[in-house]
């Protein structure tokens, strides 16, 4: 049995990690720069969050559905990778909230491109003994990178960075993440199977497979979306400033 987890998970993971470091530099200032720097208001942030998310949704089904069907598990990786860490440091550059919407969609094509292509080269490169570690490995770089990109992108604020030059900033762990995949990630020729892919059915589907569908499904109708929590904290942040500017003062 190998203890070590393959190449390609490790590869991944790092990319997993650089990829959300350049993305969580964005997505949290992301809503205060639609409506402080550009005027677009809450309901313009829900539109763009809301296309965005969608986008990418849709997307997973399609690039899913090439990869069973035999397209290069790697060209949609790297290509989704690519799409994304080009579109997001351009956001930087947006004079209207139309422009940031193109680039968010552009974004999430890029994500809805690569991720069920990447899920399944990590279920396909280890065996069942081995799976649950590689997938543990990918998203814990995952989730260190989007706790890392937050606080970077605060320590160039603090720096005097403004919010479009931190955007614009995110290129750089963009472009390190595309040259790992392109030199660093190997992909095996794939066998043709014997058998063409079975059409996804809703009946055909594994009870657990199900519960786990509906049980993500309640759970995104029942999540707040993030911008507007980031929209409501600045508010709150703004109304405790404005109280203690207005509050009473010790008379001298």
């Amino acid at each position: 049995m190998k203890h070590f987890l393959p190449r390609t998970v490790i590869i991944l993971g790092l990319v997993s990690f650089l990829n959300d470091t350049a993305s969580e530099m964005i997505t949290p200032l992301l809503p205060l720069f639609l409506t402080a720097t550009l005027g677009a208001g809450p309901a313009i942030v829900g539109l763009v969050e809301g296309l965005a998310e969608a986008t990418a949704s849709i997307i997973k089904l399609v690039s899913g559905w090439l990869a069973d069907r035999g397209w290069n598990a790697r060209k949609l990786i790297v290509g989704g990778y690519t799409v994304s860490n080009t579109a997001r440091p351009l956001i930087g550059f947006a004079l209207g909230w139309g422009w940031v919407l193109v680039l968010r969609f552009l974004d999430r094509v890029g994500k809805g491109l690569r991720t069920a292509p990447r899920d399944a080269l990590i279920a396909s490169s280890t065996d069942e003994q081995m799976r649950g570690r590689a997938f543990g490995f990918q998203r814990s770089l995952d989730h260190g990178g989007a706790m890392f990109g937050p606080l970077l992108a605060f320590g160039l604020l603090q720096w005097g960075l403004s919010m479009e030059h931190v955007f614009i900033a995110a290129i750089v762990p963009g472009i390190a993440l595309v040259l790992l995949l392109l030199f660093g990630l190997k992909i095996p020729p794939r066998v043709k199977p014997e058998h063409p892919p079975t059409r996804l059915q809703w009946k055909g589907l594994d009870a657990r497979v199900k519960g786990l569908v509906l049980a993500s499904g309640g759970l995104a109708l029942a999540t707040t979306p993030e911008a507007f929590l980031v929209l409501w904290a600045n508010q709150g942040a703004s109304l405790l400033h404005g109280c203690r500017c207005c509050g009473p003062r010790p008379v001298a």
